[in-house]
């Protein structure tokens, strides 16, 4: 369980890691290793939650972005599934993403709003 916490804050944390590579040769060139491809469909609010689905590749850990507008973005790992319903509080504009990681990999989706809500990637 450890590793997939790691993996999940790697994800989570990406944009401050550096853009250089690695000295050694042990880590796959981004050329032999497939792109993780995830696709988040528009969320359906039911004023006291908001249900998530996604598609991607089945064998990788998947978390879940959730940000209320005004406040701290949330994450909510979810390991291998591609539904999530999240509490909200009715009437507040949301946005939400998912990141996946395969242990090698990340990605995450485009930011999905509710409510009207502004989402920045």
């Amino acid at each position: 369980m450890a590793a997939v916490v790691v993996g999940a804050l790697a994800v989570v944390n990406r944009k401050d890691q550096s853009d250089h590579q690695p000295i050694s040769g042990s880590t796959p060139s981004p050329a032999s290793t497939p792109a993780l491809v995830v696709k988040l469909q528009p969320p359906a609010d039911h004023s006291t939650y908001v249900e998530l689905t996604w598609t991607g590749p089945p064998d990788v850990n998947y978390a879940v972005v959730v940000a209320q507008v005004g406040k701290p973005a949330d994450l909510k790992l979810v390991y291998k599934r591609t539904k999530y319903k999240v509490a909200v509080v009715p009437g507040v504009q949301y946005c939400f993403a998912v990141q996946a990681t395969d242990g090698i990999n990340t990605t995450e989706t485009d930011p999905r709003p509710v409510r009207d809500a502004q989402c920045a990637h």
